[in-house]
This record gives C-alpha cells, structure tokens and sequence, in this order.
C-alpha cells in the first residue's frame, strides 16, 4: 500500500515528467547533431570531388590520358577544345599519346608560361592575343616533337617558357597587338622526321628554309595553305612524292627551291599561277621521263630570273621528257 501511494503522489509524477522531457531532450539533441554532421560531411565530399574533377580537367583539358579520346565536357575555353577547333588536329590524333601533337599539348598544359597566359581559363576563351600565343606555340611544339628536335644542333629557346619569337631559327613580325611567327629558318640543323600538318598553324608565315637536313616524307597539304609564303627552300633533303597542284595557291612565291629530293610524278602545271616567281629550282629529283615533262605554263613566269630542272632523274630516271617548249620563250627576264 505505501509503495503505490509514493508512486501515485503528485510529487513523484513530476519528477517521472521532468525525467521523460530531459530524456527527449537529449535525444533530439543527439538526432540533430548526428544530421548536422552527416550533412557536413557530405558537403565536404562533394566539394573535394568537384575541385579534383576540376584540376583533373585543367590539368590534362579532358583528355584520357591513356589514350582514349578528349571527353565530351570539355568546356569551350580549354586548350584541347580550342586546338581542335582550329581544324588541323583532330580528336584522335590528339588523343594519341604517341603522337607529337599529344606531345605538344601536354608541354603547353605544363608550360610555366601558361600562367602568363591564361591557357585553360574564363579569359581565354575571348582573349585573342592568348589564343594566337597558344596556337603558335602548340604549332611549335608539335613541330619540335615531329621533327625530333631533341637532336637538332642548336636549340636554343625551345620548348622553354620564352616567347616562342626569341627560339632559334623563328623570326616574327608585329601584327596588331601581338607578335607573329613569319619565318621558320632551320639550316643545316640536323632536322629530320616529317613535317606536321600544324606548320598551316603559322599562317602569317612568309619564309621557310630547311636547307641540308634530312626531313622525309611528302609536303603537308597545309605548307600550300600558307598564302603568304613568299620563299620555300628545302634543298638537299629526303622529301618524296609528287608536288601538289595545290602549289599554285602559293600566289606570293617569289623563292622556290626543292632541289635534291626524291620528288617523282608530274611537274604541276599550276606552277604557271605563281606570276610573281623569280626562281625555281627543281633539280637533282627522281622524275622519270616516261611521265615528267616541262610544262608549257611555266611560260607564264615572265617574272622568271632563275630556272634549273637539270639532272631531273637522278642516276637512273632519264629526268623529264619530252620538248624544251617554246613558250618559255616569253620568260625573257631568265638568266638577268
């Protein structure tokens, strides 16, 4: 009787009510603190993931880096997308991690210059002295990587982060507000390999000579894209195949020298479209006179100075076939 009368006492029912409601209290005190930190937490993850995805992409501009092709999310301000978009380099290539161009990308996403220009960044997508900088600096690279630059005699300045203008054998002119790559002088520098089809990136180019080395292969489709070009000498080297039609796009030509090649096929006739030519050099090449011939348009070079198609067959081809036209009668300046 006394137990349940203590139990029952109104002092006792509130004390039982004060240590339910200190109990809950706790409780949700807990449950609150509990979903704080989870969220936290979680917050914390999703950041650091973010900001890893984020470096990962400047890093490495969404390229898989063994070998597959550039992601899909790659924002429109990265150099890959912007390389890319220049037309020369296509995904895959640029993908290829055996390839120069891949080469060349990775060494401009290292580049410490990159911080001074801003490659992978907000500016960079409208910044037009960062994007002519990084095309002629991937344009550079790709050709060191092509052309294996790691044995050229002198190479000064190259692959560093100085302005691509001040590299040996590179020479630039002031266009606007930036500095443009004009010509490309590498004489005598052990240059051998092939020549990519990013030198079209040099599209202010006005002169090239690669005179004595040993570059191989056939001349890129883009070297004909260079509209500018007033000068090509590539005398004594190993380059082979047939010159492209295309060579008459070349309206600024006043220098050409493909002298002591392996150059086979037909002479172009459109040869006859470079009317400001003076001097042209095509001997010593593998030409066969079963199918070479002189073109009659070369008549068409009234500018003509100098002509030189001698030992047009090497030691075995017979050289160029066929007639002396006499329209070249009307190159009277020949031989001034």
């Amino acid at each position: 009787m006394d137990d349940i009368e203590i139990a029952s006492s109104p002092v006792v029912q509130r004390i039982n009510a004060r240590e339910r409601n200190r109990r809950l209290l706790k409780f949700y005190i807990f449950l609150f603190t509990t979903v704080v930190i989870a969220l936290v937490i979680g917050l914390a993850v999703g950041l650091g993931t973010t900001r890893d995805s984020g470096k990962s992409n400047s890093s490495n501009g969404g390229i898989n880096t063994g070998g597959g092709s550039i992601s899909g999310g790659n924002s429109s301000n990265s150099l890959s997308f912007f390389i890319i978009s220049l037309g020369v380099t296509d995904n895959k290539t640029l993908s290829n991690t055996s390839s120069p161009q891949y080469a060349a990308l990775t060494w401009l996403k290292n580049d410490s210059a990159n911080n001074q220009y801003t490659f992978d960044s907000d500016n960079f997508a409208i910044d037009t002295v960062s994007r002519l900088t990084a095309k002629q600096r991937y344009a550079a690279a790709t050709m060191y990587y092509s052309l294996h630059g790691n044995s050229w005699t002198n190479k000064s300045g190259w692959m560093t982060s100085s302005d691509v203008c001040t590299w040996n054998g590179v020479y630039c002119g002031t266009n606007a507000s930036s500095s443009t790559v004009q010509a490309l002088l590498l004489d005598q520098q052990r240059v051998t390999g092939r020549l990519p089809p990013e030198i079209q990136l040099f599209d202010s180019l006005q002169q090239i000579s690669f005179f004595n080395n040993t570059i191989a292969g056939s001349l890129p489709s883009g070297l004909y894209k260079l509209t500018k070009l007033q000068s090509i000498e590539f005398t004594s080297n190993l380059l082979s195949g047939k010159i492209s039609s295309m060579i008459g796009q070349l309206s600024n030509l006043v220098y050409l020298n493909l002298a002591a090649n392996r150059f086979t096929g037909v002479i172009p006739t459109t040869l006859g479209l470079l009317t400001q030519l003076q001097y042209l050099v095509l001997a010593n090449n593998t030409y066969s006179s079963s199918i070479a011939t002189i073109p009659t348009e070369l008549g068409q070079l009234t500018n003509l100075k100098t002509l030189s198609l001698s030992n047009m067959g090497g030691a075995t081809n017979g050289g160029i076939g066929g007639k002396i036209p006499s329209e070249l009668g009307n190159c009277q300046k020949l031989g001034m």
